[in-house]
């Protein structure tokens, strides 16, 4: 690599989260365009204290498990936001010698933040050292909270013209903000016959496949939507997707014994574009990348078990354009898919709405606008 390479630093919150997942597929987009770019990744988190990081996996999941309205209520709460400022201003101020170091030794060209908080910290830095580079933000939800919003920030990549305009009244130059999409990794774009798909996974091509995905940690109540599933009278096979919580894991393999509908269940893996395109019918929390990479799957999707925050607002995004479908309760989980299952037109509907609002390019428009900033 040589000295003229161009560099650029990818900053998320947590390896295994969307965040990440939002890096990497910037990152693959960039490597296609220009392979003699050097990068560098870093876990903020991880980053600043192992400790932290560890501590701050924990509250979070805690905090999902036992009160979702705690952290809806946290979520873009302008008095919280206020309050909250000196708290912020001191954990930018806390790491700024850590980070200096970084960009002194890597010296980026551009700074690319995945996550509200290393944003924060590296938009404060950009502002008190003489060395010289972008940032660019890349939101990935469907709706913005002000913890994104700092003057130092030069490119904010949104997803919709809807979360420009958010901006934009928060202050934010509209020069700014290029809607862009959601960045997904470029292996969504590769799209395999369900048929073979199934074929490859090594699943009956006969029944249609149902797959329910709660995110790398396997939260949520799963056993109980794998039996409300089962319960349903339309045939079909049932995919799980456990994440790294082989806790769950091993508890739906003991439960598929008892099950009259075939059951799949996988722990960590890195072929979910496959999975999908094997899939009919996916029932998913509302995260930002996971929605997104259904979208480009065109893959119909129900909502179910959301946390609030970011989550309750992909849901209405996604809802509002008809695009997935809503279930706020294990009851009304088992209707909303037998309805579906047994209604095929209505699938086909929500797949041809799923096709009008994804953006399968994000990850080459993001990785275009930041090259051409160098």
């Amino acid at each position: 690599m040589t000295n003229s390479a161009k560099r650029l630093i990818f900053l998320y919150s947590t390896r295994d989260s969307g965040h990440w997942y939002a890096a990497s597929a910037v990152e693959k987009a960039v490597r296609a365009m220009d392979n003699n770019v050097q990068t560098l990744d870093v876990e903020t988190l991880r980053f600043i204290s192992p400790k932290l990081g560890e501590l701050a996996h924990k509250a979070y999941v805690g905090l999902v498990r036992r009160n979702n309205r705690i952290y809806d209520y946290l979520w873009d709460n302008q008095r919280v936001y206020r309050g909250t400022s000196r708290l912020k201003m001191a954990i930018q101020h806390f790491n700024q010698n850590k980070f200096r170091e970084l960009f002194c030794r890597f010296r980026p060209d551009v700074a690319i933040c995945t996550q509200a908080l290393p944003c924060g910290i590296i938009s404060k830095l950009k502002g008190t050292t003489d060395i010289p580079f972008k940032i660019a933000a890349v939101i990935t939800d469907y709706d913005v909270h002000s913890y994104w919003i700092y003057d130092n920030v030069d490119y904010y990549m949104v997803a919709t013209s809807e979360i420009k305009k958010k901006l934009s009244k928060r202050g934010v130059s509209a020069a700014k903000i290029k809607v862009t999409g959601i960045p997904v990794s470029p292996s969504f774009n590769r799209k395999t016959n369900k048929a073979a798909a199934k074929k490859k996974l090594g699943i009956d091509k006969e029944l249609p496949v149902v797959s329910i995905m709660s995110g790398s940690l396997g939260l949520g109540p799963v056993q109980k939507v794998v039996r409300c599933i089962n319960r349903i009278k339309e045939k079909c096979r049932i995919l799980v997707l456990a994440g790294r919580n082989m806790k769950v894991k091993k508890k739906l393999e003991t439960l598929s014994k008892k099950l009259s509908k075939p059951l799949t269940v996988y722990g960590y893996v890195d072929n979910i574009d496959e999975i999908m395109d094997a899939s009919d019918l996916l029932i998913t929390k509302p995260g930002g990348i996971t929605v997104t990479e259904a979208l480009v799957k065109n893959l119909p999707m129900v909502l179910h078990n959301f946390i609030g925050g970011q989550e309750t607002r992909n849901c209405r995004f996604l809802i509002k354009g008809g695009a997935a479908v809503e279930a706020r309760s294990i009851r009304q989980l088992s209707s909303v898919v037998s309805d579906l299952l047994g209604h095929p037109e209505k699938l086909n509907d929500l797949s041809k709405r799923a096709k009008l609002f994804c953006r399968p390019d994000a990850s080459s428009l993001i990785a275009n606008i930041v090259l051409k900033s160098i």
